[in-house]
């Protein structure tokens, strides 16, 4: 199975722009940046469905948007790509947008996209 740390390597290649941090906001988080999650998912012998969360954070609303729809668009419907060495089949948005969750104790703006993934295990 893939690391977080393969995630965070294609994402800092398709989107260079972009502060990506593993897992959680840290203190010292720049104030816009994204964080992933990998939630583990269900296995078979062969096949693997585990999904990737993103949390854009980000000072200005409509920015955060821009990027969450980024994210979303990269993702959504994408086949026959690699996360670090594995093989990904399939990967689609679990809902048809990205979501706002409103705003932290900072007042700064964050939307979640969530990803479903189809991986090959063999």
């Amino acid at each position: 199975m893939f690391a977080i740390m393969d995630v965070l390597d294609l994402l800092e290649e398709k989107f260079p722009a972009y502060t990506f941090v593993p897992n959680s906001f840290k203190r010292v988080s720049p104030d816009d940046c994204i964080v992933v999650l990998i939630n583990g998912g269900k296995y078979t012998k062969q096949v693997g469905t585990p999904s990737i969360q993103f949390l854009v954070r980000n000072t200005k609303e409509q920015l955060a948007e821009k990027i969450a729809y980024e994210l979303f668009d990269f993702f959504n419907y994408q086949t026959d790509f690699k996360i670090g060495n594995v093989q990904v089949i399939m990967s689609k948005g679990q809902q048809a947008a990205p979501l706002y969750t409103g705003m932290d104790d900072s007042d700064r703006h964050i939307y979640s996209v969530n990803i479903d993934l189809t991986v090959s295990l063999v």
